[in-house]
């Protein structure tokens, strides 16, 4: 029987790309054969298998069937949603299930469903009735994630949202960091200390304490949305990890670049970046650059508007504790850069193992 909701859906403005995994396929399905669908869906993809769902969410997974894989899933399709159709109304949307089978499962047969729009985040979290066939789950899943899209895009505004759904909404100006264009969210001032803060810890707070105390001035932390090897964050991840920051204490950018950085935030030159010793070997990491000149084109540029760079120690790759003086960068650098020793400060703590210790426990 045809869903009353996807002739709505055709017949909108709205256009999109998606991302399920099997359990979720009878949903291209209802779309795809219903007339209109060339208006709706710009491209869909399933990836089934394990290499093939890190593969689409660009990223390690410990499991499969989560809320923030559905995220993943819908941003990853938002994100190629715009390559396919710079502009216009467009939405990724993002399926993950673990749904009856040939064999047991751990934990509850559920699904995840998330939407991506330029000013919407919604994840749905959907648990399957105990007795259900396989049928009657892709079933439910399938209408579950019709309707959600349906009320996600407005479509049709009487579904009311549950206790399941998750949704966070964004300004015009926090909209556009999604897009390539250098963007940021915030007041800049001039000495920014950059991370993910996932999450933020008392090794980020010491560094900001002892830059405020060398440079007579406030330092502003600084959160790319965009990372070059990272999916892009989605508005609850953003308002997730926003709300650590008292008003005024972060500014939000979309360019993983310090070069960019540099210029976005402060234009007139004289930024400081306050950074870990592992963060300024990935700035002169030529993987990150076409070629030797444009290290050094880069390099120049931070010189010649006066930049700098202020070098916290850190535990490198080999485990061992680096300063400023341990590591070889080009002398270029160097001289813009101001380090401090090991007994000045040394925090051995991450937020890596911080997030680690609190998935174990």
């Amino acid at each position: 029987m045809e869903n009353t909701l996807v002739p709505k859906i055709h017949l909108s403005d709205w256009r999109g790309v998606l991302y399920v995994t099997g359990g979720g396929s009878p949903l291209l399905s209802d779309l795809l054969t219903v007339p209109g669908a060339s208006s709706t869906v710009l491209d869909a993809r399933v990836p089934y298998s394990e290499s093939a769902l890190e593969d689409a969410t660009n990223q390690h997974l410990d499991q499969a069937c989560s809320s923030a894989v559905a995220r993943s899933l819908a941003m990853q399709a938002f994100v190629k949603a715009n390559e396919l159709e710079p502009g216009g109304k467009l939405f990724g949307l993002g399926v993950t299930a673990s749904l009856a089978t040939n064999r047991m499962k751990k934990g509850k047969l559920r699904a995840y469903i998330g939407i991506q729009t330029a000013f919407k985040t919604q994840v749905t979290e959907l648990f399957f009735p105990i007795g259900t066939s396989r049928i009657e789950q892709e079933r439910l899943l399938t209408d579950t994630a019709l309707q959600k899209l349906a009320s996600g895009l407005g479509i049709e505004s009487s579904l009311a949202a549950n206790d399941s759904d998750l949704e966070a909404n964004a300004t015009e100006t926090l909209s556009m960091l999604l897009h390539e264009e250098p963007n940021y969210d915030g007041i800049p001032k001039s000495i920014f200390l950059p991370g993910s803060f996932n999450p933020l810890h008392s090794g980020h707070r010491r560094m900001k304490e002892m830059a405020e105390q060398t440079c007579g001035s406030k330092v502003q932390y600084e959160l790319c949305v965009r990372n070059i090897d990272k999916p892009p964050l989605d508005f609850l991840e953003i308002e997730r990890l926003r709300d650590q920051f008292s008003k005024d204490e972060l500014v939000l950018t979309n360019v993983p670049k310090f070069k960019d950085k540099a210029i976005l935030l402060a234009p007139s030159g004289n930024a400081t970046f306050v950074v870990g010793v592992d963060t300024l070997l990935r700035v002169v990491n030529t993987s990150y650059y076409r070629d030797d000149e444009e290290l050094e084109s880069t390099i120049a540029l931070f010189c010649s508007r006066n930049d700098r760079f202020l070098v916290f120690g850190r535990t490198i790759e080999d485990r061992s504790f680096a300063t400023l003086d341990a590591v070889e960068i080009p002398e270029k650098l160097r001289h813009i850069c101001v380090g401090f020793t090991e007994q000045q400060f040394r925090m051995d703590i991450s937020s890596t193992d911080i997030r680690l210790r609190t998935s174990e426990s």
